[in-house]
């Protein structure tokens, strides 16, 4: 056995889908809708499970009245602006029209983490549901920073 042999990997293996995520990531994509690239956050497990526990739960407290001050608080928060232009809204998202969006992300299947629910969130999209998580006293999800 060669040193070479110990760092060779096959094509297969370089390619495959992931099934497990150790450290969070920024991603570069093409954007769909303008010239510039996005760019996007790939979360480790166990921060992706929590933003899945907070999506979960802020889903609940803007509906349910049981606790009026949890309703009232984060339907006040959820009514700010967010900064971020909506493409299909085309026009200024709301915190609200964000936190939709990204339910919808997380309920779709992961195109490169297998068995994975959730798609990857783009920085801006983090950066919103960070401001409701911390408007709300709890402790937000780090941004991985850009490798140079």
């Amino acid at each position: 056995m060669q040193i070479a042999d110990i760092f060779e990997t096959t094509p297969t293996q370089a390619t495959a889908p992931a099934t497990l995520v150790a450290r969070s990531e920024l991603i570069e994509r093409p954007s769909k809708h303008t010239q510039r690239n996005v760019r996007y956050v790939r979360l480790c497990d166990a921060e992706h499970a929590e933003l899945l526990s907070y999506v979960s739960a802020m889903n609940i407290m803007r509906t349910d009245k049981s606790d009026p001050t949890s309703f009232i608080t984060l339907n006040n928060i959820l009514d700010r602006s967010s900064g971020i232009w909506g493409s299909r809204l085309r026009k200024f998202s709301t915190l609200r029209e964000v936190l939709d969006g990204v339910t919808e992300k997380l309920a779709r299947a992961h195109k490169w983490v297998k068995g994975r629910r959730g798609e990857d969130l783009s920085v801006e999209q983090l950066t919103a549901i960070n401001v409701i998580i911390t408007a709300m006293g709890c402790t937000c999800i780090a941004i991985p920073a850009k490798e140079a």
